[in-house]
């Protein structure tokens, strides 16, 4: 089953659209002194928290590339690992019996952030592409619109987590890692 497929399936359940959107407001109205909030529909393992720390530290480097290549790659990796992460605190190390891409995986397990795993993998592509010697194929243009669809992933994946996206996750998280 493609991923667009996977997105089809969740959209077509009634009230997946309300399903979808309460849980981030809910979670923004909740958050607490510490950062985390009431709310969340993963639990924030140990190797999640390391994916999510890499992720920031990626973006960190996305946000100082000088050109396009570097900033989208840097971008790309981020939301790779803020995608593990979920797919980390859903299924852990378990093996998969059936070959999948990872944002097809990504898409089945979290199904309300389908639309994201859509989304970056069409920068998969990009990335293969810019891998086989295609460096014209980002400008610094097409890397800021990759950058910002990571950073409003971000946002997404730590509301999912129940975590404010505003607070310094490496700071706040620091003993749990």
């Amino acid at each position: 089953m493609s991923t667009q497929s996977i997105v089809r399936n969740a959209l077509a359940v009634p009230g997946m659209e309300a399903r979808v959107d309460a849980r981030p407001v809910a979670a923004m109205a909740a958050t607490s002194a510490l950062g985390r909030t009431d709310v969340s529909a993963y639990e924030l393992v140990p190797n999640a928290v390391k994916y999510i720390k890499s992720a920031d530290t990626q973006l960190g480097l996305a946000l100082t590339a000088s050109d396009g290549f570097d900033r989208f790659s840097h971008a790309h990796f981020a939301a790779l690992r803020l995608a593990g992460a979920v797919v980390e605190s859903v299924v852990g190390a378990k093996r998969v019996r059936r070959v999948e891409g990872f944002w097809e995986r990504f898409a089945r397990v979290a199904p309300e952030l389908a639309l994201w795993a859509v989304i970056f993998e069409e920068g998969a592509q990009v990335r293969a592409a810019m891998e086989s010697g295609r460096l014209d194929t980002i400008s610094r243009s097409d890397s800021e619109y990759w950058l910002n669809q990571t950073r409003e992933f971000r946002v997404k994946v730590l509301q999912s987590f129940g975590i404010d996206p505003l607070t310094n996750f490496s700071l706040s998280y620091d003993r749990v890692a």
